[in-house]
């Protein structure tokens, strides 16, 4: 099942609210003290990425279908990944590297 994120100083589980709302910044609302990103959470933004591009260069030309519902199709996917981006956020105390 997938779990919000536990913030790494206080070891609080964070709520979907407080998540959506310091996404950008990932200061705990709790402690006050900052997180980072893990590695393997910063690996899934290529991949949603090259998966995006598929489906726009790839799958929607062969679909034959109007540019508003390619659009529609887009945003639709990107809204799915930001509302469930919460659930696979990783958080370490110091920033990693990405290799």
């Amino acid at each position: 099942m997938a779990q919000l994120p536990i913030c790494q100083h206080c070891h609080t589980e964070w709520t979907y609210k407080d998540t959506v709302g310091s996404l950008f910044r990932l200061q705990c609302s709790y402690c006050g003290k900052k997180n980072h990103f893990s590695r393997q959470f910063r690996w899934r933004e290529p991949i949603f990425f090259l998966l995006v591009m598929g489906i726009n260069f790839f799958i929607l030309p062969i679909l034959n279908i109007s540019f508003i519902l390619k659009i529609l199709i887009i945003s639709l996917i990107l809204f799915m990944y930001i509302a469930t981006l919460p659930f696979g956020l990783k958080l370490t105390k110091e920033e990693e590297p990405y290799f």
